[in-house]
């Protein structure tokens, strides 16, 4: 089980968003990952929640910044529309890309990254919403619906190679209220890549639901419950510990 600090940046700021809207400033994105490193941070998910929809180029600039400094495995997300991107950015310094705007515009841009880089490069972000009962994949940081349905689109960017599935639940992120179980619940048959969280998180004891429900994740993605140090790394990494849900041992 992997502990992730996920750092959404916008022009080199580190920024806290509601429902993957509205972005709070808060600091420097690479002093912030500089103190989850120090911390023991698993890996560090950094992302610019709006560049596909402004059409920015990726975070060329922060990951060369950020991995002179920063030692524990990144991924990079936003704005990344090309395998030229994604190959810039690894040669860069980042371990992973998350794709979620261009991989369904052209979802071959998958299998094109993971016949060059391989499966463990890439990772697909979903953003999820519920709406008339049915859970609807999001792009633009949750701007626009699509079509797709999360149970479907899942298994489509892993049969396309994808190592890794992200899901944001978009009604919980930033609210402070827990996991979002029924999402989690609903994915649970339809992903056989690592599954990695993300959306409210606010205290030690959302964590209960994954012992409770018998849900199964490889990793989760924390953000404002971190940047106001509502928990520390070290405490999150006891509590999975003590539910069975075993860490990295340091």
């Amino acid at each position: 089980m992997r502990i992730i600090a996920r750092l959404d940046v916008k022009s080199g700021r580190l920024v806290k968003t509601i429902n993957l809207e509205g972005l709070r400033s808060l600091g420097e994105c690479t002093s912030f990952a500089k103190k989850y490193m120090q911390q023991n941070i698993d890996e560090i998910m950094i992302i610019d929640p709006v560049a596909s929809l402004y059409k920015r180029p990726p975070l060329f600039d922060i990951i060369d910044k950020v991995t002179n400094d920063v030692f524990v495995p990144i991924t990079v997300s936003g704005g990344i529309s090309s395998v030229e991107d994604a190959l810039q950015l690894l040669n860069s310094g980042a371990d992973k890309i998350c794709l979620n705007t261009a991989a369904h515009n052209e979802p071959s841009l998958i299998s094109n990254v993971v016949d060059l880089c391989g499966s463990q490069s890439i990772a697909i972000s979903v953003q999820a919403n519920k709406i008339d009962n049915k859970w609807f994949c999001y792009t633009n940081s949750g701007r626009d619906r699509l079509e797709a349905l999360v149970q479907e689109w899942i298994p489509k960017v892993i049969d396309l190679g994808a190592g890794e599935i992200v899901l944001t639940s978009i009604r919980n992120e930033g609210m402070e209220k827990g996991l979002d179980e029924e999402l989690l619940t609903t994915v649970k048959g339809c992903c056989n890549v690592p599954l990695v969280y993300s959306g409210g998180f606010r205290s030690l004891d959302d964590l209960n639901i994954l012992i409770s429900s018998d849900i199964r994740l490889e990793g989760i993605a924390i953000s404002g419950a971190l940047h106001y140090d509502y928990v520390t790394v070290s405490d999150i990494r006891h509590k999975l510990n003590s539910l069975g849900l075993n860490t990295r041992k340091l």
